[in-house]
C-alpha cells in the first residue's frame, strides 16, 4: 500500500540519483534496454494490480471509508510513480555500471550466460524463505501457524504471491538493489568496506520501506541481505528471480505444506 514513509524514502533516493546523473551525465549506450525494461515494469505492475492486489485495496477502502473511484486514482498514481522510479533508477544503474566492482545487469555486462541466473535465483528464493520463516518461528512461534492457517483460508495470498512474484521481476529489487545498493557501491567505490555497507544499508532501507519505521521485526532485512549478497556477486537478474521465487514459495506453497 502507498504510505507517507514509502514516498519519502523513494523521493530521497530519486533526488540523490538525479544528482549523480547530473554529475556523470545522462547519456547511456543502452537506451533500447532502458525503455524495454521500463515498459515491462509498467505491464507487470498493471497486471499485479488487476489480478492480485485490487481485492486488498477494496478491503482497505471499505475499512477506511474510501470509495472505489479514489482507490482507482491511488492505484494509477502508484503505477505511474513506480514507472518513473524504474526509469530513473535503471538509467542511473546503466550509467555507472562500469564504475563499480559488482552488481548491475548481467545481460548488459555479459559477465556470464544469462540463463545461469535462473538456477542461482531459485536457490536464492529457497534460502530467503528458509531465513524468513525461520526468523518468524523463532520470534513468534505459535503466531506463525495462526498466520499460516489464515493464509490457507483465503485465496488473496495466492493472488498476491503469484502476481506479486511476477511484478518483482522488475519491482522491489529495482528500488533496493539497482537503486540504494548501487548508489552506495558508487559512493563508496574506493572504500574497502563499501560492499558490506552497501548490503547493510540497502537491507535497512528495504526494511524501513516495507514497514514505515514501525513494527520493525527485521524479517525483510534478513531476506534483503540474501538478495543483496546475490546481487553484488551475480547481478540484478539473479536477485530478481530469487525475489520472484521467494514470493511464490512464501505465499503460494509453504502455507499449504506446513499444516
Amino acid at each position: 500500500m502507498i504510505s507517507g514513509p514509502k514516498i519519502f524514502l523513494e523521493v530521497i533516493l530519486l533526488i540523490w540519483i538525479i544528482l549523480v546523473l547530473n554529475k556523470e551525465g545522462w547519456r547511456i549506450s543502452n537506451n533500447k534496454f532502458l525503455y524495454l525494461f521500463t515498459f515491462i515494469s509498467l505491464i507487470l505492475n498493471i497486471g499485479f494490480y488487476i489480478f492480485g492486489a485490487w481485492p486488498l485495496y477494496v478491503s482497505f477502502g471499505e475499512q477506511q471509508g474510501i470509495t472505489n473511484q479514489l482507490l482507482f486514482i491511488i492505484v494509477i498514481f502508484d503505477i505511474l510513480k513506480w514507472t518513473i522510479l524504474v526509469y530513473f533508477i535503471t538509467r542511473f544503474a546503466l550509467k555507472i555500471e562500469n564504475k563499480i566492482t559488482g552488481g548491475g545487469f548481467i545481460i548488459t555486462q555479459k559477465r556470464f550466460p544469462i540463463l545461469r541466473t535462473i538456477p542461482i535465483g531459485i536457490v536464492t528464493g529457497i534460502l530467503m524463505v528458509i531465513a524468513f520463516y525461520g526468523i518468524t518461528y523463532l520470534m513468534f512461534k505459535d503466531g506463525l501457524f495462526e498466520k499460516l492457517n489464515e493464509m490457507r483460508q483465503s485465496n488473496l495470498y495466492l493472488k498476491l504471491g503469484f502476481w506479486g512474484g511476477f511484478r518483482n521481476l522488475i519491482g522491489e529489487e529495482v528500488l533496493a538493489r539497482l537503486g540504494v545498493q548501487t548508489l552506495v557501491l558508487y559512493i563508496l567505490r574506493k572504500k574497502s568496506f563499501g560492499v558490506v555497507l552497501s548490503i547493510i544499508l540497502s537491507s535497512l532501507y528495504f526494511e524501513f520501506w516495507h514497514n514505515g519505521f514501525r513494527e520493525l521485526y527485521f524479517l525483510n532485512f534478513g531476506a534483503s541481505v540474501i538478495f543483496a549478497s546475490v546481487y553484488y556477486k551475480y547481478g540484478y537478474e539473479s536477485a530478481a528471480v530469487g525475489h520472484c521465487v521467494g514470493d511464490w514459495l512464501a505465499l503460494c506453497i509453504v502455507p499449504y505444506l506446513l499444516i
